[in-house]
């Protein structure tokens, strides 16, 4: 489900010139520190907001794609970091908008005092949505008093608004039936364990087979969710780090992309966890002694876990189509998701300093990423699992 109008070539092109407007001030390569063959790129950023990233990272089979990933997510937090002030209304100036805040969860004695406009997508309605949900970092009055932690789960950018609104719709998917997993492994299945030799994907087996040649440990779980959603878990033996468990999720149409896409992102955290630890290991290297123990029997006390509670599957033949475009397929999620009783999708639009470029963050109230905010109550709706 790779569903990606502009090519490489075309997203730099177009990117890459406006690199002063989103403050990067240089970009490098570093697959130097890669030993599994996936090019890495981050994108180092000056004058950032207080609370952002300083550098962003992409990953791809070529260093062009890395480079667009790189370059896209420095899009997305620029535009996530640099909404228009006068744009935030407080809620003075809009009523009560208490249902609102209860559909994202929050207490009933919450007093949200920033909001920013939003589209119901299936009525086309015009809401009002706390800034906190959409802003990042978010440094107004709710910050505290909430008891949320800003984040970036659903923040995304495309060729068009509704490339941008499906790939951050798969976020939220994932971002919450992961969040699901976390809670829900230790006692109840929630998946199938994939036999890696039976995943017939070019891309996945020569990935797969760097990282086993490196003498890593993985976890390849398929989550129970709505659409396909992949967990893969990589404890790097070989390493010059210490021997810390880097994980990864990922949520697609395609059981293939989403797979890929899983231990790509696995793999990116191994790599740039090693370029940490090779410049840390002296400062921190009495932390590393006590703690590469516990961390390496975490991954194991975790992977007994998922076998014991869940079967060992081959890879499944993916149930949907191929060949929709990104209207089509952002629709067919919708369906599914609403069906399931997440009937609201919203979508903030977001400045984007790249003309042919769309930002946009959706929010789906019930749907959340509650391993970054455990705080919210218990908003009751179907579960995805």
């Amino acid at each position: 489900m790779i569903i990606r109008q502009f090519s490489p070539r075309e997203v730099l092109n177009k990117i890459l010139p406006q690199r002063q407007k989103l403050n990067i001030s240089r970009i490098s390569d570093i697959s130097d520190f890669n030993p599994v063959g996936l090019r890495l790129v981050q994108a180092v950023r000056t004058n950032i907001v207080k609370g952002q990233v300083s550098a962003t990272t992409g990953k791809g089979f070529t260093l062009l794609e890395a480079t667009c990933g790189a370059l896209c997510e420095a899009l997305e937090r620029h535009a996530a970091a640099h909404f228009p002030q006068n744009l935030v209304v407080n809620k003075r100036d809009i009523g009560s908008q208490r249902d609102i805040q209860e559909s994202f969860g929050y207490s009933t004695t919450a007093q949200v005092q920033d909001f920013i406009a939003a589209e119901d997508v299936g009525s086309a309605m015009h809401v009002w949505v706390p800034a906190i949900e959409v802003l990042f970092p978010y440094h107004g009055s709710d910050l505290g008093q909430l008891l949320i932690r800003p984040h970036t789960s659903g923040l995304a950018c495309g060729a068009t608004l509704a490339e941008a609104s499906l790939y951050g719709l798969c976020e939220v998917v994932e971002r919450y039936s992961t969040s699901l997993l976390y809670q829900r492994f230790q006692n109840n299945q929630t998946g199938q364990l994939i036999n890696p030799v039976s995943v017939a994907d070019e891309r996945f087996q020569r990935l797969y087979s760097s990282v086993r040649e490196h003498g890593a440990e993985m976890i390849i779980l398929r989550v129970s969710a709505l659409i396909p959603t992949y967990y893969v878990a990589i404890l790097d033996y070989a390493g010059l780090g210490p021997r810390f468990m880097f994980s990864s999720a990922a949520s697609s149409l395609s059981e293939r992309d989403a797979i890929v896409s899983a231990l790509m992102g696995a793999i990116q955290g191994l790599i740039v966890g090693t370029q940490g630890a090779r410049e840390d290991l002296s400062r921190y290297e009495t932390y590393y002694a006590s703690s590469a123990q516990d961390m390496e029997r975490q991954f194991f006390l975790i992977r007994d876990i998922l076998s014991r509670l869940n079967p060992t599957s081959d890879f499944p033949v993916s149930g949907f189509s191929e060949g929709h475009c990104a209207k089509s397929a952002f629709e067919l999620i919708r369906f599914i998701i609403a069906s399931h009783g997440f009937k609201q999708i919203l979508r903030c639009e977001l400045p984007s300093v790249v003309a042919d470029f769309s930002v946009v963050k959706i929010l789906i109230p019930g749907m959340f990423d509650q391993h970054v905010n455990p705080q919210r109550k218990a908003y009751v709706t179907r579960s995805a699992a």
